[in-house]
C-alpha cells in the first residue's frame, strides 16, 4: 500500500525536464499500462528524447526484435 500510494503522488515532470542524455523512449499502441498520451508526454517532457511507438504492440516491446534494432539505430546516429 506505501509504494502504491508513493507511485500515485510522486510527480516526476521536474525531474524528467532535468534529463541532458539522450533517451529513447520505446513503447507500444496496445500497452494497457502505458497509454499513448503517456508516452508522448514523457517524450515532450525529456530535451533531446527521441520516441518510438511500435504499431499493435503491447508492454511486452521488449522482446520484440524490433526493440534491439531500435536501441542500435539511435546508437548509430550519436
Amino acid at each position: 500500500m506505501i509504494e502504491a500510494k508513493a507511485e500515485m503522488y510522486h510527480d516526476s515532470k521536474n525531474a524528467l525536464k532535468r534529463i541532458k542524455v539522450p533517451v529513447l523512449i520505446l513503447g507500444g499502441d496496445k500497452d494497457f499500462y502505458f497509454p499513448l498520451e503517456k508516452f508522448k508526454e514523457m517524450a515532450a517532457l525529456i530535451p533531446n528524447s527521441h520516441l518510438k511507438i511500435n504499431p499493435n504492440k503491447g508492454h511486452d516491446i521488449f522482446e520484440e526484435e524490433q526493440f534491439a534494432e531500435d536501441i542500435l539505430n539511435l546508437m548509430k546516429k550519436k
